[in-house]
């Protein structure tokens, strides 16, 4: 699930699905669409961007896992996984290093290559991962909870 741009790095996502010829899903769109197309399989799929949010909520709960190969400051798409109760493969630099648990909710490839991704696929037992464990840790960032914790900081800094 991502906007189809150079530093999402849906290419390493593409050329790893390409090689390991397991079906993958892609949800967005972007001025890379045209040459991400023309690099894929006939096992990966574009569903666009205009899907209601039924629909991409579907997509995630019916998927084994969110692949997330891009660097974020934050990124909600892992957050969202998670929430449907789905673990997140990700690059392990950015904002998934506080939003994921490695091992629990997801799991990081290093370096950002297409050949550290299916190492990672291929050594992952998705069935290990429990939708609750996920689901809790999404919990974390709710609205209400980054408001409690925002209020909390803004008054210590007063004190």
């Amino acid at each position: 699930v991502s906007r189809l741009v150079p530093y999402k790095r849906i290419d390493i996502a593409i050329e790893a699905f390409n090689k390991l010829g397991w079906p993958l899903k892609i949800v967005g769109d972007g001025m890379e669409k045209k040459k991400l197309m023309k690099m894929a399989e006939s096992n990966i799929e574009f569903l666009g961007q205009n899907l209601t949010d039924e629909e991409l909520i579907g997509y995630y709960k019916n998927c084994q896992a969110v692949i997330f190969p891009g660097e974020e400051d934050l990124g909600l798409v892992p957050i969202e996984a998670q929430a449907c109760g789905k673990p997140v493969i990700a690059f392990g630099k950015g904002g998934v290093l506080e939003t994921v648990v490695e091992g629990k909710t997801g799991a990081f490839f290093l370096p950002q290559t297409k050949e550290a991704l299916i190492k990672c696929l291929k050594g992952l037992k998705v069935e290990k991962f429990k939708d609750d464990d996920c689901i809790k840790n999404a919990q974390k960032f709710t609205k209400e909870i980054f408001k409690e914790k925002f209020k909390k900081y803004a008054e210590n800094c007063v004190k």
